[in-house]
Parts: structure tokens; sequence; C-alpha cells
């Protein structure tokens, strides 16, 4: 399982916690850091905020980057006519060759009246060696059906954490790994939920069901001596089917402390968390 270090919150507050990582010379250290730990793998997208003039003070030469895309509400025709410029600019910016991953963040896209025009491109971005593999992030397993009608799929990447365990399912991800096709996870602290201080967060004030289904969670970690955090990450981290498992941190010192976290050696069985509620798992319902 490679790490990826998601950058939503680069350069903007991301999350529950509007977090965000405090200025230029922290994420330098960060990227730093990676390079004398060999993590080459980083995870962005156009949505993110992450301007020219942002990426510039940075290098991430020697990283692959994985970045997501969607078509725009209006002028989707010319946002597709003039994506190979578009790719190439951010090439450019970021410092690289070609992506090692473009995603789209919309399923909705390949389907939509433009879906074809959209995938011819993409194609033709990989036969131009712009980007390596094309894939889908996705909320729903729905999605990857309907897809896979459509593109030839070489990476998907879904939420998955204690309470969203529906990717999960070892027949999935085995099917998944016949058809050579890699998976990375998100949302592995469900946007920061499974590590917070629930009883701390207004916006839960009123949503009974997500704050009694915390409180559950942080009783059996009470019990059984383990942090949330470090339940998050040894529960994925037993799931050997996973390719990439996409982290978000806030400053150096969290990032050392979660790849210390994953170097414990404990089998925890949460499968009693797992729940298809969407007012728990799905973030846009909160």
């Amino acid at each position: 399982m490679k790490i990826v270090i998601g950058t939503a919150n680069f350069n903007q507050k991301y999350g529950i916690s509007h977090s965000k990582v405090k200025g230029l010379n922290e994420i330098k250290k960060i990227l730093n850091f990676l390079k004398r730990k060999n993590i080459r793998y980083i995870d962005t997208a156009f949505s993110y905020n992450l301007s020219k003039n942002f990426l510039s003070k940075l290098n991430f030469k020697s990283f692959k980057i994985i970045t997501k895309l969607k078509l725009p509400l209006k002028k989707k025709k010319i946002f597709i006519e003039k994506l190979d410029i578009k790719i190439k600019n951010e090439l450019k910016i970021f410092g690289v060759n070609k992506f090692e991953a473009i995603l789209l963040h919309d399923t909705n896209d390949i389907n939509s009246r433009y879906g074809d025009h959209l995938i011819a491109k993409l194609k033709e971005l990989k036969k131009q060696k712009l980007v390596k593999n094309l894939g889908i992030s996705v909320y729903e397993k729905k999605e990857i059906g309907i897809s896979l009608k459509k593109l030839n799929l070489n990476i998907i990447q879904f939420p998955a954490n204690i309470f969203d365990q529906r990717f999960l399912n070892i027949n999935f991800l085995n099917k998944l790994k016949k058809s050579n096709i890699k998976c990375q996870i998100r949302s592995v602290f469900l946007q920061g939920l499974l590590i917070k201080d629930i009883k701390k967060i207004k916006k839960f004030k009123n949503k009974s069901i997500l704050r009694k289904k915390v409180l559950n969670l942080e009783n059996w970690c009470k019990k059984n001596n383990i942090t949330k955090k470090n339940a998050s990450l040894l529960f994925l981290k037993n799931h050997g089917k996973i390719d990439f498992l996409t982290l978000g941190i806030d400053s150096l010192n969290q990032l050392k402390q979660n790849l210390a976290l994953l170097k414990i050696n404990k089998i925890i069985n949460l499968k009693r968390f797992a729940t298809s509620n969407k007012q728990i798992i799905d973030p846009r319902k909160w």
C-alpha cells in the first residue's frame, strides 16, 4: 500500500475542522520530508485552489501527481476542446512531464451530452503520454459499473473508513484486481470527523444519529486503549487489496505521527461500525 498525500488543504480550508497547512514553508518541509522517505504520490484536483503563483513556489518535480477534473457548468464543449492545452499548462506549473493519473471527479460527465467527446479527449491525452492512467473518483459503487462500460479504467478512487466500508468487500476488490484496476482510498478520517471531538463541533449539535455513532466509536476506543486516529489507520492498513492510501495532513508533525501509526502491527476488527446511512458517511449530507 503506497501513501498518497492529499492537497485539498494546501491553499484553502478543508473538512469539518477547516484545517489548512500553515504557509508555504510548512508545505516545503512536508515535500522535502516526503522525498527523503521516498513517498512520491500527490493527490490534487483542478478545484483545489492551487494557483500558478502558489505552485510555482513549490517543487513537485520528483513526485507522481494524481489529479481530478470535472466539466464546468457552462461551456463544456470549449473546456473539452481546450483540455489538452490546460493539461500541458498544469504539467508545466507542477514541473512534471506527465500526470500519474487523471480521474473524473463526477462520473455523470461520462454520461452527459459531451461524454463521448470527453472520453475521446482523455484517451488522446494518454496516447500523447501526458497522462499514464485514467480513472474515476466515486461516491457510489453503481458509478463504477456505468463508467466501465464507457472507459477502460486504470484506477478508481473511493471513500473508505471505519464507518464507510461499502467498497472494502473482498470479492469486489478481487474483481477490480483481476481487471488490473488499482484502488485508491480517500476520506480515511471522514473529513476529520473520526479524529475530532464531536462534542466540540457545533455543526453536529442537532445531528443525533451522527453524534451517537461517533460517541460509540469513542467509547470502544477508550475500552480498547486506542485513539480514533490509530484505529482509523490500522483498520485500513489491514486491507491488502488497496494500492493507495490518501492522507490529508495540516503539518509535518502530523504527517510523521500518521506514518508512525501505520508502522504498528495490530489487527483490529471494526466491522461493527459499518453503516450505509448517507447522513453519516456522506459529507454532502451533513
